[in-house]
């Protein structure tokens, strides 16, 4: 059979048109009036993270419009979501995560600003990495998770940074690291509020924690290390917690500059492992604990 110069035609204009349909974004946008079935542009944006993920270039970016619950999103490659100026939310009540991160890439780097996610007590986990080089986490707020704010559980190491961000009422622990990998995973925590959780802070298996400049209040347990892990907590408030900082045996913990106010205990277990500078003030605890080993007078 011959095909004629109209089909041809017909065929080429036909693929010119859905060709565009499959092309990514290096920059895509979401609303809270948007639509999935849109292009992601700023002027058709979509309605979900989701949404605008799957039409969002490798290493691109998905920004925010305006004000919305933009749902649940498991990335996969590396990106960058900025809720910008506004109320970017995530805002779930079943059993599940906001955001799921599992990339895959040796230099992926995945980050989280100016979003706000909500678990209504129902929802799992704020934030999950199962996989991923380098996690940025910048002027996020995560509160009401039955289970964690952010959770590292990886069998490859993660790299894991906080900066302003604002975790509470969070059921079991408000950061938590775990890796099976030989490597142990790196989590630094900078000017943030850790409050209202079962435990504030958690390093878990082959983890260390860096926390500095930061409010880590009104847990039972603020700080707690697990054996083969270590944390350094520097320049911190450390209030209202029944125990301030905990480290179980084979663990080591730096504690350093800190003010440690209205904790029940201020240092707790197996406190051979804390170090400190000398340089920690103590208010109002109900024990600021046992003497610890080249403590300097402190007050």
């Amino acid at each position: 059979m011959k095909i004629t110069g109209t089909i041809v035609t017909a065929l080429t204009l036909s693929l010119a048109v859905v060709s565009p349909a499959f092309a990514q974004a290096t920059r895509t946008w979401v609303s809270g009036g948007g639509s999935d079935y849109n292009s992601c542009d700023s002027s058709q944006p979509c309605a979900t993270f989701a949404g605008a993920l799957s039409k969002t270039a490798s290493g691109g970016e998905i920004d925010v419009l305006d004000a919305g619950n933009f749902g649940p999103v498991t990335i996969k490659r590396p990106v960058t979501i900025d809720g910008g100026g506004q109320i970017a939310s995530i805002l779930i009540n079943t059993a599940a995560n906001a955001i799921t991160i599992d990339t895959t890439g040796a230099g992926d780097t995945v980050i989280l600003r100016n979003i706000q996610l909500h678990g209504m007590s129902k929802s799992l986990n704020g934030i999950v990495v199962t996989a991923g080089a380098h996690v940025q986490l910048e002027n996020v707020k995560i509160n009401g998770f039955s289970t964690y704010g952010v959770e590292i559980n990886s069998s490859v190491p993660v790299d894991l940074f906080l900066r302003n961000v604002s975790i509470s009422g969070v059921g079991q622990a408000g950061v938590v690291a775990t890796s099976t990998s030989a490597s142990k995973s790196a989590v630094t925590i900078d000017k943030s509020l850790i409050v209202n959780s079962n435990t504030g802070i958690l390093a878990s298996a082959n983890s260390t924690i860096s926390v500095r400049d930061s409010d880590v209040s009104f847990n039972k347990v603020g700080l707690h290390v697990s054996a083969g892990s270590a944390a350094t907590i520097r320049n911190c408030q450390i209030s209202n917690n029944t125990t301030g900082v905990t480290v179980s045996a084979g663990a080591s913990l730096a504690v350093l500059s800190n003010l440690f106010t209205y904790n029940n205990i201020a240092l707790g277990a197996n406190q051979n492992d804390i170090f400190t500078d000398g340089a920690n003030e103590f208010v109002g605890n109900t024990s600021n604990g046992l003497a610890i080993a080249g403590n300097v007078a402190e007050q």
